[in-house]
């Protein structure tokens, strides 16, 4: 409230030499009511308008420009139309005069906002190392267990290039994973016990997004399952090649273990059914795919 009666006494001998006096003054006004209302936006389009009537602007106006734009500035995290107001607040000609408290207030947004933006400078740094770390990993799992297996090429080219091999001559399931993407892999018996190699085929709108690698396959009885001790050695693998621990979730008897970054990600699946004593499928699978 004391802010506000103090903006409403500025707002009241605002301008002496403007080119429009009482447009500037009918803006600056309604700049005020808007602000009052925490409508941000339309404060700073009647700021404008009142700098556009008066030719110039000043510490009166930026100082209300200035506790604007910090308001916008939770929301959108964009910092720089804040800081360049606040360098023209300190340097305007009137700025020796100005009340002292509101120049303290205007400092104190102007450290708070410098503190934000090394903040935001280191986080994009740790993004960048990430994504790259992310990208060096993802390299590494596709070379370790797709060579020459193509990724957002025509999925009907990929039959025609690999028609000798036997898994894509034995696929003839679809599996449907919503959003229109499809799982393609042959019927559950080409799958015995012990198997590990190519499982499945990611692809959306007859486009490859990408492929699904069997790392461990057993039909026994949970309690002499070796799940648990093939997941350790795999999940520190991958913690090596990404350089970062993954996101771990769970849906139904399945636990996934995802690393992703934008539209990539690479996961392993593994299937829980070491809660009962009866003879279960075990397994461990590893994804890489776009997504889309």
């Amino acid at each position: 409230m004391k802010r506000l009666l103090t903006i409403v006494a500025i707002g009241a001998a605002i301008i002496v030499c403007a080119q429009n006096p009482n447009d500037a003054k009918a803006a600056y006004l309604l700049a005020e009511e808007f602000y009052a209302k925490s409508d941000y936006a339309s404060t700073l389009k009647y700021i404008d308008l009142t700098e556009k009537n008066l030719g110039e602007t000043n510490c009166k106006v930026l100082y209300l420009k200035i506790i604007t734009q910090s308001e916008l500035a939770k929301q959108s995290q964009n910092y720089s139309s804040l800081l360049q107001s606040i360098g023209l607040f300190e340097n305007a000609t009137d700025y020796p005069d100005f009340n002292v408290e509101k120049k303290l207030e205007v400092s104190k947004i102007k450290l708070l906002t410098n503190d934000l933006v090394e903040k935001q400078r280191i986080n994009n740094e740790s993004n960048q190392a990430k994504k790259k770390a992310f990208e060096k990993g993802f390299e590494i799992v596709q070379n370790r267990y797709f060579v020459d297996l193509p990724i957002l090429s025509a999925y009907k080219d990929l039959l025609e290039e690999k028609k000798e091999d036997k898994f894509f001559q034995k696929i003839k399931t679809s599996y449907d994973w919503g959003n229109n993407t499809f799982l393609m892999t042959p019927y559950e018996s080409f799958f015995k016990s012990g198997y590990t190699g190519l499982s499945g085929v990611v692809v959306k709108d007859d486009i490859v997004l990408g492929y699904i690698y069997h790392l461990f396959d057993e039909w026994v009885k949970p309690k002499n399952s070796m799940a648990n001790e093939n997941l350790d050695e795999v999940i520190r693998q991958l913690k090596q090649d990404f350089g970062f621990d993954p996101k771990v979730y769970t849906k139904g008897e399945t636990t996934f273990y995802s690393w992703y970054w934008d539209k990539k990600e690479v996961y392993v699946a593994r299937r829980d059914q070491l809660k009962t004593e009866l003879d279960s499928r075990n397994y461990l699978k590893i994804c890489l795919r776009y997504l889309q």
